[in-house]
């Protein structure tokens, strides 16, 4: 038996479709030459990515609870400063970063439905935790991922991370705004 079961749906399509669409958008020449010189690509990139697998994760497969945490675990290092620069720096760790970030995001979507609904509103409040953690790190102490760092490292300036941190905090909330929206929606109180 294989760990990771089709499981179509009426919106698998729509979900597979879009979760295309965001890998074409941040998986081209133009992005890859952005992420060599600034961070906020990159992070864009992540995002875009992570909600790629996780969307067709969610809608096309059922995996076991295990391959949560296996799932999570190239979405975590790839934040850490060293993981982080080597992707920005060189095209093969950005190869890397991709294909492992959406494999994972789309290994945590398909085990989404086997955990309770309250463990997932643990889980969400957890990511949110950890983003803003990051993006409080970039703001403040980006020291870490910049080239005075980590040599090779094609991030110079703590700067182009405190912009980052910014974007990243505006579109956290905007995702805790929407969910809420449709927690709401759900509750037909909307």
């Amino acid at each position: 038996m294989s760990f990771l079961q089709p499981s179509w749906s009426k919106g698998s399509i729509k979900s597979i479709v879009a979760g295309i669409a965001l890998i074409a958008a941040f998986v081209n020449p133009p992005v890859e030459e952005a992420i060599g010189r600034d961070p906020l690509p990159y992070m864009l990139s992540h995002y875009g990515l992570t909600l790629a697998g996780l969307l067709i994760g969610y809608s096309s497969f059922r995996s076991a609870k295990w391959t949560l945490p296996l799932g999570l675990i190239p979405v975590i290092v790839w934040h850490l400063p060293i993981p982080f620069a080597f992707g920005g720096a060189f095209l093969y760790g950005r190869i890397l970063d991709e294909v492992t970030i959406t494999v994972g995001a789309l290994l945590v979507g398909s085990s989404i439905k086997s955990f309770t609904f309250n463990f997932n509103v643990l889980l969400f409040i957890l990511y949110m935790v950890a983003d803003t953690a990051l993006s409080f790190l970039f703001m403040f102490y980006s020291y870490p991922y910049t080239s005075e760092a980590v040599p090779f490292s094609p991030y110079r300036s703590q700067q182009e991370f405190f912009i980052t941190g910014v974007v990243m905090i505006v579109l956290m909330n905007a995702f805790l705004g929407y969910v809420a929206y449709l927690f709401f929606k759900r509750l037909s109180i909307f």
